[in-house]
């Protein structure tokens, strides 16, 4: 359920992207560019990274580099992976941490185009974070509950 609203969200902040840096381009060609349009962007953009990255960790479509972890033992392979998992437990933690002192750090700072706090943006962090924080701890306890058999020792 979650994924098929990060996929439609994520889908049509691309799309107002899009059509955002289009227009913007045409428009500045005929000397009337929108000023507030790469703006609009830039926040857009900060919760796209977030939500979309959720996505890609809750469909197993992350960037993974298991060419080492895949010609260990079982075993091996399954501590490697529950101790990834744990790792990026706490590095989430630390962005959810820094992500709310960034929101305070940016309460006053408003983009002049758009009219609206900087907070639009920054508050894409520690939201994301605990989107991706469910996940991870999610694929943890599958991991930790994964049985050596379903790993595949590569020769």
């Amino acid at each position: 359920m979650i994924g098929k609203i990060e996929i439609t969200l994520g889908s049509l902040m691309l799309f107002i992207m899009f059509v955002l840096v289009f227009v913007s381009a045409i428009t500045r060609t005929f000397g009337h560019p929108l000023n507030w349009a790469q703006d609009t962007c830039l926040v857009i953009f900060a919760w796209l990274a977030f939500i979309g990255g959720d996505y890609l960790m809750r469909s197993r479509q992350m960037v993974n580099v298991d060419l080492l972890r895949r010609k260990l033992p079982p075993a091996a392979q399954k501590v490697l992976s529950v101790v990834f998992d744990i790792l990026i437990i706490l590095f989430l933690c630390f962005l959810i941490k820094y992500g709310f002192q960034l929101i305070g750090k940016t309460k006053q700072r408003i983009i002049t185009t758009i009219g609206i706090s900087y907070t639009w943006v920054t508050s894409s962090v520690p939201f994301g974070s605990i989107l991706m924080i469910t996940t991870a701890v999610t694929d943890l306890i599958m991991d930790i509950r994964k049985p050596l058999s379903e790993y595949k020792e590569k020769k």
